[in-house]
């Protein structure tokens, strides 16, 4: 029978740290930063207070905006870590290359495949990308 392979990051998650907090206030604190200043700038809701200065304004707004959601987008791709193909490979080949990139392997309960022949990997939770 093959096996199934469970792959674990073995870092603790951001969001439990003390680093992770302060950055979830960062964005909080950014995004309600965002609602009051640049929301009316983008709306053009109070352009004649701003006739003189409003191309500086806007510049502001789109900067401001393009860094949050550059910043938004490295936190939630960041986060994700790409889980080696290790299917077919040896039990032993398997745990070696994962464990090697930084997870925590945990051997599943032996599985039936007309395909991966006994003794080899079938797969990963979460699964392997090329």
């Amino acid at each position: 029978m093959a096996s199934q392979v469970r792959a674990e990051r073995a870092k603790r998650s951001l969001w439990g740290t003390r680093n992770g907090l302060l950055l979830a206030a960062a964005l909080l604190s950014g995004a309600v930063a965002w609602w009051m200043i640049a929301w009316p700038v983008a709306t053009l809701s109070n352009l004649a207070a701003h006739q003189g200065h409003f191309a500086l304004t806007f510049a502001h707004m789109v900067g401001g905006s393009g860094m949050l959601w550059l910043g938004g987008w490295w936190l939630f791709s960041g986060r994700f870590a790409h889980v080696p193909v290790v299917a077919e490979d040896s039990v032993g080949q398997a745990t070696a290359i994962l464990t090697g990139d930084g997870f925590i392997v945990r051997q599943g309960a032996r599985v039936h495949s007309n395909t991966v022949p006994k003794g080899k990997v079938v797969g990963t939770s979460p699964a392997g990308r090329w």
